[in-house]
């Protein structure tokens, strides 16, 4: 990741086992996002995109909680 970083490439949290945030419970959603957290934080990364665009407001939270903002997309795409 380092290398990808400083070529000037963003670093962001995609839940750290690909998993659907609408199909785990609030405990996993957080784990997800703070495993990755963890990994991503020390490369400047504040954007999660849910995998699949899938979210509750729990994960948008928990988002919030570990310092990332949500991005998404315009188009329906299938990840």
């Amino acid at each position: 990741m380092a290398r990808i970083a400083a070529g000037g490439y963003a670093i962001g949290n995609y839940t750290f086992h690909r998993v659907r945030m609408t199909k785990i419970s609030y405990a996993q959603r957080w784990r997800e996002l703070r495993l990755t957290q963890q990994a991503v934080a020390p490369y400047g990364a504040s954007l999660f995109r849910p995998p699949d665009g899938s979210h509750w407001y729990s994960s948008w939270l928990g988002t919030r909680l570990v310092g990332c903002d949500i991005g998404g997309w315009t188009a329906h795409i299938e990840d």
